[in-house]
């Protein structure tokens, strides 16, 4: 079992207007969001969710992969089975449905589809311009939920201005050696958190050490703090880079990946 505590957050009751998930490759991002999507849609009758993509073929990917694969293999697919489904809609048994579309080139095929959620996601990749369309879906919802979500590439895309009008929350963990709270972020303290790559990395053995005192930092007693509070409930924003998450720093592999990635050997950012 390979813990996602940063994860625990989405599936709160209570849940913000307007929720920023500023993520790494590869930590569970799409497969918890649609996790979140499947159990909002079958536990609240008449939900409506429509899922965009840049690409037509991203959203196929969503649907395929992980949304009908979930429903087909999970215990909440067989609790909750769709009464109908094709390729990019899902429609359950209390008449609430999942759609995925795209909107790299244009928006227009997003204008007739009413939601109570919308979700964005690979944000950075979109046009601006078509975000006032898209976002226009959820006019006549009470619900008013919406989610983007994205990886960094530059601080230059749209990921990142949303970024900094959110809550902007870091996954803190506390040193129970030295008392040091890291905060995993470029500006603070996430190069330093980069341990050492050593053959016995496991969960009781995490490849993450305090920023100060290096001693190893188990990431499951970490919590979120919010660099702007008054956010949380109306624009939060979370950041959940690969180091925080177990599949990663618990795991001698793929450490030692994130590590020759973080040296420059191919791109990709451990943010």
């Amino acid at each position: 079992f390979v813990p996602y505590p940063p994860f625990e957050v989405l599936y709160d009751s209570e849940q913000p207007l307007t929720t920023v998930i500023k993520a790494g490759r590869q930590v569970s991002k799409t497969t918890s969001m649609v996790v979140q999507h499947i159990l909002q849609a079958t536990s609240i009758p008449y939900f409506n969710i429509l899922c965009v993509s840049p690409r037509e073929l991203q959203a196929a990917k969503v649907s395929t992969l992980f949304l009908k694969t979930i429903l087909e293999e999970s215990p909440i697919g067989k609790l909750f089975p769709s009464i109908r489904d094709q390729t990019k809609h899902f429609t359950f048994t209390n008449n609430s449905n999942i759609i995925l579309s795209h909107a790299y080139l244009e928006a227009d095929r997003v204008r007739t589809i009413t939601a109570d959620k919308l979700h964005i996601d690979e944000i950075q990749d979109m046009n601006p311009r078509h975000l006032p369309t898209i976002e226009n879906v959820l006019a006549a919802s009470t619900w008013n939920l919406t989610f983007y979500t994205g990886t960094p590439k530059t601080e230059n895309n749209l990921l990142h201005y949303l970024w900094l009008n959110s809550s902007q929350a870091e996954w803190c963990t506390r040193c129970e050696a030295c008392n040091r709270w890291n905060i995993p972020a470029v500006e603070f303290d996430l190069l330093k958190m980069l341990g050492p790559w050593t053959e016995d990395i496991s969960l009781t053995r995490p490849a993450t050490i305090c920023a100060h005192c290096q001693r190893p930092l188990d990431q499951r007693k970490g919590q979120w703090v919010h660099r702007k509070p008054e956010r949380r409930w109306t624009n939060a924003g979370y950041h959940i880079p690969q180091p925080i998450l177990a599949l990663h720093y618990a795991d001698p592999v793929k450490w030692s990946i994130l590590l020759s990635k973080q040296e420059g050997q191919g791109y990709t950012s451990v943010e």
